[in-house]
């Protein structure tokens, strides 16, 4: 599978959010990709704390990036590594870190733990999940 291209998590999301001039949201697994998408129907993907490629920055020209990290020191490194391939590229570039999150918490934790405005709980099944959205607080550090 060595010859098969690699792109980033929910690539025609990405694509059309980028065109349509939304904020991409980044985050570092699928599981929190579709909690945003369903949770706050905003386009998220990812690449992956290890699987992140400088190549995918080619998707995000001009794109507003809002990059949510996990609350842990991979979670920070992604974040720093994805902005700064991003920067020059996209339009914006945002790291913001979700409050009172446990360590290694993230969106979904985040989520589960009420810092939203509707009812139900994302689940933890892994990818992919589909719900529809709700609109969510959070604020930048």
């Amino acid at each position: 599978m060595d010859d098969v291209a690699k792109v980033p998590y929910n690539l025609p999301e990405l694509i059309e959010g980028v065109k349509a001039g939304k904020t991409i949201y980044q985050l570092e697994g699928c599981k929190d990709c579709d909690t945003a998408a369903e949770w706050l129907g905003v386009p998220a993907t990812t690449g992956g704390y290890a699987s992140w490629r400088s190549e995918y920055r080619v998707f995000y020209q001009g794109a507003d990036v809002v990059i949510l990290p996990d609350n842990d020191s991979d979670g920070e490194e992604y974040a720093r590594k994805v902005a700064g391939d991003l920067v020059g590229v996209a339009r914006s570039v945002k790291i913001v870190r979700l409050p009172g999150l446990p360590e290694k918490g993230d969106l979904t934790d985040f989520m589960e733990a009420g810092f939203h405005a509707g009812a139900g709980t994302p689940g933890r099944r892994g990818c992919p999940v589909r719900r529809s959205g709700v609109e969510a607080g959070s604020r930048q550090q």
